[in-house]
């Protein structure tokens, strides 16, 4: 046998148990029509209209639908993979509105880590909620993070079930009961749901 035969069998043994190693990956984009419960906790500090800085905190649930697309490559690049995704948050008891949506890209092998993402988390109206303030804007804030999806799937590569957490979230601005600025960090966690199991229609 040659060299260069030895060579490229031993260069195939050596992928072979590679494979083996590391395991089946998950296929890519498996989360298509997914349907996510979020629980969103804030902490910072709150500006009052007189200019007191108070501390603050916000804790609400939010619910994520997320499908998949695949965005053009950049320049010289291959595409990315990525989700997009609508975010429906309670305006009012009993009135879900899904006014957040965009696309987040996702990286690595089984494209479960959450590039970095700046988006709105709406909390519930002053009716209701945020503090009980009658006429009072939405509670929330504008929030930049990264994240990451822990997918599992079945022995065929199909989904079954997924959570996600955030890593690093930043709050730049905000509110607090309306009229009280709010800054501060926050964190994002969430698990698939059922969609017979939301508590809005579609």
């Amino acid at each position: 046998m040659s060299t260069r035969r030895r060579l490229q069998g031993f260069l195939s043994l050596v992928a072979f148990l590679t494979a083996l190693a590391l395991g089946p990956a998950t296929s890519a984009q498996v989360m298509d029509g997914v349907w996510f419960k979020l629980t969103i906790s804030a902490k910072g500090v709150g500006i009052e209209p007189d200019g007191s800085v108070v501390k603050a905190k916000q804790k609400f649930v939010s619910y994520m639908f997320v499908s998949n697309f695949r965005p053009e490559a950049g320049e010289g690049g291959s595409p990315s993979a990525g989700y997009s995704f609508q975010i429906f948050h309670e305006a009012a008891p009993g009135v879900w509105l899904g006014d957040v949506s965009g696309n987040m890209l996702v990286l690595g092998p089984n494209e479960e880590f959450l590039d970095t993402l700046q988006t709105t988390f709406y909390g519930p109206d002053a009716v209701g909620g945020g503090g009980g303030k009658e006429g009072a804007a939405h509670t929330g804030f504008d929030g930049v993070f990264n994240g990451e999806f822990k997918i599992k799937t079945d022995a065929r590569g199909q989904f079954k079930s997924a959570s996600f957490k955030s890593l690093g979230g930043v709050a730049p601005e905000g509110a607090v009961d309306g009229d009280t600025s709010f800054a501060g960090g926050f964190t994002v966690k969430g698990k698939s749901v059922a969609q017979e199991s939301l508590p809005f229609d579609l």
